[in-house]
């Protein structure tokens, strides 16, 4: 099944693009979309479409910030349903713990954890699209809406501690200082943003309880409507919990609240087990950490589930033949 997002995640692109001085619709138009098929912000396109608009869009471009400023230009109501239940909530907690829970009604390739330890949280994102590396336009999109999402339950001015990204330092660096005005982080392990968890739980005033228990039962209808496909989620699961140390067909099969014999036998359905799908996931990490990153080859094995780094050698060489280290000297030598 072809994975579908709403066009609303493309709110925007066409003015962006023409005031980037390149042409919007020979993009969308080489991406197999259109203008008129991203007018309605609750049809569905393929996800993959989207993602490739947002990569080429930065190519012709030619600049590698084009996921940020649109995101820059976007806020929660492009997310239709699970905005308007979010800016019901009463704290930017209970809003990003909403988005978080039904984020897959938007966009099935987009994973989302609020993490929380002390008095500091993370936002965290990724880009878990079927069948295709991680897209950094895409990621840092995401990291500009949550800022602003957050800033709109606060109400008031404030900024990230930290900002934290995958994928090396861009070019156009100075767009980004500008928005996040907070230390920035490239070559990490995550795509994320740091702040104060007392942020988290400043009450506002304006929620409507009865407009909040409409949208919460809208949302829930759509829940149930929406066909889970059993790899999709656990695919979902695998990625959340690599580097936890939890990473394991009965960990997952507890969330599931089915039994390891029926998770096997569900994903023996769909022609595939969880071994298969951890080296999968596992292996396409890995080849986007050493070709997108200069992150050190222990911080990849440790991202990755792996406690020592000769267990992450022996099942890189294992897959593709070469060692980590070949394998990205030979490809940044022909890129």
């Amino acid at each position: 099944m072809i994975p579908l997002i709403r066009a609303a995640a493309l709110l925007h692109f066409i003015d962006l693009v023409i005031e980037l001085h390149a042409d919007p619709h020979q993009i969308l138009q080489e991406v197999g979309l259109s203008a008129e098929k991203i007018s309605d912000p609750d049809a569905l396109i393929s996800a993959s479409a989207f993602v490739d608009a947002l990569q080429l869009a930065s190519i012709k471009t030619q600049r590698d910030d084009f996921g940020l400023q649109l995101g820059i230009r976007q806020d929660i109501n492009m997310l239709g349903p699970i905005g308007l239940l979010a800016r019901q909530c009463s704290t930017a907690k209970e809003a990003l713990t909403v988005i978080s829970r039904y984020i897959n009604l938007h966009n099935p390739g987009a994973a989302i954890e609020l993490q929380s330890a002390s008095n500091k949280s993370l936002l965290c994102y990724d880009d878990i699209t079927g069948g295709r590396p991680r897209n950094p336009q895409l990621c840092d999109l995401a990291l500009a809406v949550g800022c602003q999402i957050i800033g709109l339950f606060v109400q008031k001015s404030w900024r990230p501690d930290a900002v934290f990204f995958i994928h090396k330092e861009p070019i156009n660096r100075k767009q980004y200082q500008q928005f996040f005005n907070a230390p920035l982080h490239f070559n990490q392990e995550i795509y994320a943003v740091k702040f104060d968890s007392s942020l988290l739980d400043i009450k506002i005033s304006d929620c409507d309880e009865r407009l909040k228990e409409f949208f919460q039962n809208y949302v829930d209808e759509l829940e149930k409507t929406h066909k889970e496909n059993i790899t999709s989620v656990v695919e979902h699961l695998i990625r959340s919990l690599l580097s936890s140390g939890y990473c394991n067909e009965q960990h997952i099969a507890n969330i599931l609240q089915i039994t390891p014999r029926t998770l096997q036998r569900r994903l023996k359905d769909q022609n595939t087990t969880f071994k298969i799908l951890l080296n999968n996931i596992r292996l396409q990490l890995a080849q986007q950490y050493l070709l997108e990153s200069d992150i050190a080859f222990t911080e990849i094995s440790h991202s990755l589930g792996y406690s020592e780094l000769s267990a992450f050698t022996r099942f890189f060489k294992r897959e593709t033949g070469l060692s980590p280290s070949n394998y990205k000297n030979l490809h940044t030598s022909t890129t």
